[in-house]
């Protein structure tokens, strides 16, 4: 049992949902999160939600979409996260 309550998952949720929409302005202004090494050659960027959620995404810009990757937790081991990343 943890001590979260439905409450504070949804505003958690919520909170999410709001940055991901904010990415609709500028996504480029985010920070860059790691650049791919291999052929896709992809720049991924975050946004973090409530100090605790980060959004990975990176930015197709030919087709003018942004593309939701992963939503980790903040403190989530970098190295890990960019392993899978590069094995998609």
């Amino acid at each position: 049992m943890t001590n979260y309550s439905h409450a504070s998952a949804t505003k958690a949720v919520l909170a999410i949902k709001k940055k991901i929409l904010s990415l609709e302005k500028f996504p480029e202004s985010n920070p860059v999160y790691h650049k791919s090494s291999g052929k896709r050659n992809l720049t991924y960027r975050y946004i973090v939600a409530k100090k605790v959620h980060r959004i990975i995404f990176t930015i197709l810009v030919e087709d003018l979409r942004v593309i939701i990757s992963r939503i980790t937790h903040a403190r989530a081991d970098k190295g890990g996260i960019i392993r899978s990343l590069e094995e998609e």
